[in-house]
Formats: structure tokens, sequence, C-alpha cells
């Protein structure tokens, strides 16, 4: 099945909650999450940890570090109940604010981390500029037992 039908299929769940509740929920599930992407054991997780360089500050969602010595980010966005027009324009923003994160770790640690958006709905649009523009960013979107990881 292609990745836009999975996308458009009628959703089964929806996150009841704000964005910092769905990083909780995220973060408790982490190690399910990254074994299933066939990523090594955790080493170390935080939230909201700041990683300061000369130039930049960033504060990641969940930032991950692998017992194989690499690295993981998670920016989490959830659908905006109350202005649900403007969630597609979030998702997309976050892409770029992971680019970012990327850079900046690689300038501090010597070597790009993983990056991901994970997300309670993923739009056709945010799928459509990651698709297009062969970005080294992954998309997941969690519905409760649902997990749907888009690719190319």
């Amino acid at each position: 099945m292609s990745v836009v039908k999975e996308i458009k299929k009628q959703h089964r769940y929806l996150f009841k909650g704000d964005e910092k509740r769905f990083e909780k929920y995220i973060y408790n599930d982490l190690s399910d999450i990254c074994n299933n992407l066939g990523y090594a054991d955790i080493k170390k997780a935080e939230m909201q940890h700041v990683i300061k360089t000369a130039n930049y500050k960033i504060i990641p969602d969940i930032m991950i570090w692998h017992k194989d010595g690499t690295g993981t980010i998670f920016e989490v966005k959830v659908t905006n109940s109350n202005n649900p027009q403007t969630s597609p324009n979030e998702q997309i923003k976050s892409i770029g604010q992971l680019l970012l994160y990327r850079s900046v770790i690689k300038e501090k640690y010597g070597e790009f981390p993983r990056v991901f958006l994970i997300t309670d709905q993923l739009f056709e649009k945010t799928f459509h500029i990651f698709a297009d523009n062969d970005l080294p960013v992954g998309l997941i979107e969690i519905q409760n037992d649902r997990v749907f990881v888009a690719k190319k």
C-alpha cells in the first residue's frame, strides 16, 4: 500500500492531550520504538536537553544516545485540536528544526544523529516535502497501538 493511501486512512485513535503529554507518552515507549526501528539499546535518553555550541543552542524534545555510540533525536508534534489547519505547517517547520538539530549535533559531537518527526497524525503535505527533497528525516505516526513509519 502506498504511503499516501496509508496517511489518508481513517484514524482509529487520535491522541487526547497536549504536546507535553504526547512527549511523555513517546518517552515511556522509547525502548520499544528504538528496538523496532532496529537501533541499538538506549544508553541515555533525555527530554528537553539543552545542547550549546558557539553559534547555537538547541533543545530537542527527546535526545537518545545508544550503546553503540549513535544518537537519535525525536521532535514531537501533536495535532492542534483548536486550530487543526495549522498542523501541517507546524510539521513542515519541525523538519527544518530537525535539520538544524542534526547539524548542531554534528558540529558538537562529530557525527550526525538520526532525526525523526513523531506525530499523532501525519499529513500528506509533510510526506511530500520529505520524499520530494530526499531529506535525512524520518517520519513516524503513532496512534495508540498503531505505529506507522513513512518510507519513500
